[in-house]
């Protein structure tokens, strides 16, 4: 019988929970399913047999089937392991006894990772518990998660969140499996292998932990040894495992060729890939061309021999372009062949070439990369004309294949789109300023949160339904079509874009999710990679931004955390609660490292003095507090707010410090060693809410509760400029070092970039649903991180290619949507206190209706489709005419003037709820402040009906007929007789709020949406639920219902519009969007919607292709 294939996995089922006790610690139990496993399946077991064997303790408990122990190591493609027998024993003594963790050293090229491999492979049986490895320089994190994945874990939460959990699963499953061995290769330090990047230390686990490393950091607590070259006979027997006769003088040249070149593995490996290739080659013709080299000159020779045996064409251009890649990570046979222009095959050809000569590091995965001694001589061989041409091809070629969007398509579903995204902008050091590669780029960039989530075999056309929406923002119609071609050749349903108001920086913006609750603080890093955001629910989340996903969650606080700073290296963070908290955490182990108490009010501010090694917090007991970063020891105290301290900026130097104060409006210029006010900055109007100062304090500016920024010259004596052109309180401000550059948030949902030389604003970047409350700026200024009450962080490319695209959108939040019966109209509602009326068809403003003096939060079509009605929480109701927006009628609690203005009673004050009109047009129904829904007669301006509050308070409601359907607080839906004002039915189901209804025209059936994040189908006849849609993963709060009446469209909290097949609760279709959507509504034609989001913007959608299901 056959023995098992290296790398094939094996185990053992147990047929019966009562098999002995020490089974699971039976170690020769275990090495006897490996040994049967070796040589076939077990006695009495061959191929196809599920017969059963017993116990060899017990003799009476079979043993069944074989489950899977994996064996996932890398398997690099070189010469034959030879040697190290030694070192092979001596890793597994010291594995196999009370160390769990051990560090193979040396430099590159002697030879580590082939050790570490054939440790894994010739010691697996040891390792019931299975054989794990990752390679450091490709990404820890993302080796982790695949491996995670390999094995079948799963990670349930957030797209953003993916990464990060499949880690801590990976995780989780080796601390049960002490029995396990986990392989890091090339690892720069142990140490540095973080929790900020992994979620836990792996020198920590229960398993046994193999690291490979080029030389120890001197802080290393686990066992290393050197690796040095080969000893003994090996380098011989290396040297002429291709050599065909092994007479004498054969064996002596070897010797010679080994002495010559240090029995270095790498160099003895290039030979030995020499000689064996031609028949005619022997050890002494070697030594002949070595005689009399030193090991510099032999070492050269050996490498241009190697250069010399690359075959002129594909190998040649690609080990060429291994030499061009930076870093030591991992390059796929897949981005290779997309700067070569070749496929798959011909790609690992090229690569198993490479291989033979030893020049390059090539694996079974048909990975590659060059040894850095081989980078440097191939970089010194390589004519610069040649290199030029090689560099324009691979750019045309790159950007030819990433226009291939099948293709790109099919890399993202088998290979993941991180490992695509990864080699996307690898390669695109290959192609600065190719246009298409960049629009690429930054479209797999920008929707990589989306697309995290794609389910392949149910959502075909999602893929490319997210890069075209984005595309099309970023590039315009012309890179849009060519997604039109790819997505009418998939012949699945999608949601096409076909307009959307949009403003400057939209674009460009990348949308972290995961926090529960609002975000109050943001910092980032000085290269712009990492981001840390403290939120109210707790936690403190650690942002890798290019990836866009969470590294960690620093847990340990136990009220909202109200303020975070990083330091520039992200190696030290430190936190501020409401509870007074301030934590100094390590970021490396993702531990609190010193726990600064003294505080007895809420923090509300910190900063960091590097150069001092201070920590500087701000808080509600109305101190400034210095802090000592290495010993947490408290070294000053600064009194003399009255009130909370609101915002802290500190110089790096820790001389001087700025607080602003929340009840007195002040604003200190501390002189910190001497702990007293160096001077009083003179800020009129209301409270600071925040400051920033340039590195050496001569620039400061401070947030304030109203609608501007304040800059000071603190070294002058003027007055401070204001920077004005928010429209609400200004909640937050973070400054570039050099003072250059400004960020300011706002409870007006935006982000404002100021140019302080030129005291000019540079840009308004909108999306946040609600108000911004933190800010943070990269140095170079290209980079604004926000946090905000919409519970997301949001990271901004202020030198991204964006198309600047509709301005006339709402600058608040879209309440309500309404149609003309046709379609053809929609009208808008909104907080910023306008309605506006589109073309539906063309996505295009008709007019903008101005006159409410609060939002808007109801509007309503009359069904001639002449004249919209409104509803504000300014109590009042207008009706306006569509064709010429002009208002015709207001009827308002308070006196006023103007055409037909009439007044009611203070109990019929409109409240936030939707406004339905009746068939007829000439009443309107809504719910008032005293909590029921009420009726309105539009001729005589009074109500003329209450329909009470049902068992619950209702939140929504839909009108068909005489039929009027309220959704409650308490989970249940109301029926009403219009005209009789009575209750005439409930349905019961939902767990939760039901905020929002519908009911279809025939009035049979009805829809109801809840906070329990389902969608319920009811058939009024029978008063029963006939379908439960479930998919949605946060509260569902708008609904409409298609114009074929078979498709219903629902939106959620988490982001998406999805499409429902009636018939079968199918979901057909699936749009992620930048903002939760607060309004559908039914646009011109059978499949075509309008929505609104809590970010201001109205998209124009029009579903393709409804056949199928997602």
């Amino acid at each position: 019988m056959p023995r098992r294939p290296p790398g094939s996995t094996i185990g053992v089922q147990v047929h019966d929970a009562m098999l002995c006790e020490s089974f699971v610690q039976c170690l020769h139990i275990q090495r006897f399913c490996f040994a049967a496993l070796d040589g076939g399946a077990g006695p009495g077991h061959d191929d196809g047999d599920a017969g059963a064997f017993p116990c060899p303790r017990c003799e009476r408990m079979p043993i069944r089937s074989f489950a899977p122990v994996p064996f996932l190591v890398r398997r690099p493609l070189g010469p034959a392991f030879v040697g190290r027998t030694r070192e092979l024993e001596l890793l597994h003594a010291v594995l196999q006894g009370e160390e769990r963790a051990i560090g193979v050293c040396g430099r590159s090229g002697v030879g580590k990772t082939a050790l570490a491999f054939a440790y894994a492979n010739r010691y697996q049986h040891a390792y019931p518990g299975g054989v794990y490895g990752v390679d450091a320089p490709s990404g820890c994190d993302e080796g982790f998660a695949a491996l995670a994945t390999a094995i079948g874990l799963r990670a349930e939460g957030p797209p953003s969140d993916r990464r990060r959990l499949l880690v801590q699963a990976f995780a989780k499953h080796l601390r049960l499996r002490p029995d396990a061995l986990l392989v890091i290769d090339g690892v720069p330090d142990p140490g540095a292998l973080s929790a900020r990047v992994l979620g836990f230390d792996p020198a920590e686990l229960a398993c046994r932990v193999l690291f490979t490393m080029r030389a120890p950091p001197g802080n290393l607590v686990l066992p290393t040894f050197d690796l040095g070259p080969l000893a003994e006979e090996a380098p011989v027997e290396l040297l002429l495992s291709g050599v065909a006769m092994r007479d004498a003088e054969e064996v002596g040249a070897a010797r010679r060729v080994c002495g010559a070149l240090a029995r270095d593995p790498l160099l003895m490996s290039i030979a030995a890939g020499w000689t064996a290739r031609r028949p005619d080659r022997s050890a002494g013709e070697l030594a002949r061309r070595l005689a009399g080299a030193d090991v510099a000159e032999a070492r050269a020779a050996v490498l241009k021999l190697g250069w010399d045996d690359v075959p002129e064409g594909e190998a040649r251009r690609l080990l060429a372009l291994l030499s061009m890649s930076k870093g030591e990570a991992l390059v796929p046979a897949a981005r290779l062949g997309w700067l070569t222009g070749r496929r798959a095959e011909p790609t690992r050809a090229a690569l198993r070439a490479l291989a033979a000569t030893n020049l390059v590091d090539v694996d079974e995965a048909g990975q590659a990369r060059l040894w850095p001694d081989v980078r440097a001589f191939v970089e010194g061989a390589l004519d610069p004309v040649f290199r030029n041409e090689l560099r324009a091809q691979a750019a045309a070629h790159l950007e030819r294949a990433l226009g291939d969007l099948g293709n790109i398509e099919r890399e993202v579903a088998e290979r993941g789109l991180t490992a695509v995204l990864a080699d996307v902008r690898a390669s695109s050091t290959c192609a600065a300023g190719v246009r298409g590669v960049a629009s690429m780029r930054s479209a797999l960039e920008l929707e990589a949160n989306a697309l995290v989530g794609w389910d392949v075999p149910r959502e075909p056309a999602f893929f490319l339904q997210q890069l075209r929406a984005r595309a099309e923002e970023l590039e315009g119609a012309e890179f849009a079509e060519a997604f039109d071609g790819a997505l009418a050749a998939r012949r699945s349903p999608w949601i096409r874009v076909r307009a959307r108001t949009s403003r400057r920086g939209e674009a460009s913006v990348r949308v972290l999710e995961g926090h529960a609750a609002k975000v109050n603080a943001v910092a980032v890093t000085r290269d712009g990679r990492l981001a840390l955001s403290a939120s109210d629910d707790r936690t403190v989340r650690v942002w890798d931004l290019d990836a866009g996903q969470a590294l960690v969650v620093l847990t340990g606080h136990v009220s909202a955390v109200r303020a975070v700073v990083v330091s520039a290296d992200g190696r030290t963070a430190a936190s501020g609660a409401a509870d007074g908290s301030l934590f100094v955490w390590d970021l490396a182990t993702a531990r609190v490292t010193r726990h600064l108490r003294g505080h007895t009010g809420g923090v509300h501010a910190v900063a960091l003095a590097e150069d001092a090694g201070r920590v500087v917090s701000a808080s509600e007991d109305g101190t400034v507090r210095v802090w000592s970063l290495s010993t947490g020891e408290l070294v000053r105290t600064l009194h003399g707010h009255v009130g909370g301290v609101q915002g802290v900026a500190v110089t790096a130097d820790g001389r001087s410090c700025v607080s602003a104060g929340g009840d007195d409006a002040a604003l200190w210029l501390w002189e910190v060693e001497a702990g007293r006010v160096g001077k009083a900055l003179d800020a009129p109007g209301a409270p600071r809410s925040a400051v920033a100062m340039k590195t050496e304090g001569r620039v400061l500016v401070a947030a304030s509760h109203e609608d501007a920024v304040l800059c000071w010259a603190p070294l002058e004596d003027s007055p401070p400029e204001l920077l004005a052109g928010h429209a609400d309180g200004v909640t937050s401000v973070a400054m570039t070092p050099d003072g250059r550059f400004l960020a300011s948030g706002s409870w007006d949902h935006t982000v404002r970039v100021w140019d302080l030389d030129a005291r000019i604003p540079r840009g308004v970047l909108y999306g946040h649903a609600e108000g911004v409350q933190a800010v943070a700026l990269t140095p170079d200024g290209r980079t604004v991180v926000s946090g905000g009450e919409d519970r997301t962080v949001r990271a901004w490319d202020l030198a991204a290619n964006e198309a600047p695209g509709v301005s006339e959108g709402h600058h608040e939040r879209v309440s309500a949507l309404a149609a003309t019966p046709d379609g053809s109209f929609v009208v808008s509602a909104s907080f910023d206190d306008t309605l506006r009326i589109w073309d539906a068809r063309q996505g295009a403003l008709h007019a903008v209706l101005e006159g409410h003096a609060l939002w808007v939060h109801g509007v309503a079509v009359t069904p001639d489709g002449r004249r919209v009605i409104s509803a504000s929480v300014d109590g009042s109701l207008r009706v306006w005419d569509v064709a010429t927006g002009q208002l015709t009628w207001v009827i308002s609690y308070l006196p006023g003037r103007g055409p037909g203005t009439m007044s009611l009673g203070r109990e019929g004050v409109p409240s936030c709820a939707p406004l339905l009109v009746d068939a007829r047009g000439t009443r309107v129904i809504t719910k008032s402040q005293s909590g029921a829904f009420g009726a309105w007669d539009l001729t005589e301006g009074q109500r003329v009906r209450t329909y009470g509050t049902g068992s619950g308070e209702p939140l929504c409601g839909a009108l068909v007929g005489n039929r009027l359907a309220t959704g409650g607080a308490d989970g249940q839906v109301v029926l009403w007789d219009v005209d009789a004002g009575a209750q005439v039915g409930e349905l019961v189901g939902h767990e939760a709020a039901v905020r929002a209804v519908g009911i279809s025209a025939d009035g049979g059936f009805l829809v109801s949406a809840s906070e329990d994040h389902t969608i319920r189908v009811w058939d009024l006849g029978a008063g029963r639920v006939v379908r439960v849609l479930a998919g949605h993963r946060a509260p569902v709060g708008a609904l409409a219902w298609l114009g074929d009446a078979r498709h219903l469209v629902s939106a959620s909290e988490d982001r998406t519009i999805r499409v429902w097949d009636l018939a079968t609760g199918a979901c057909v279709a699936r749009l992620v969007v930048r903002a939760p959507v607060e309004a559908l509504v039914a646009g011109p034609g059978a499949r075509s919607i309008v929505a609104g989001d809590r970010a201001g913007h109205v998209l124009f959608l029009e579903l393709e292709a409804m056949v199928g299901s997602c």
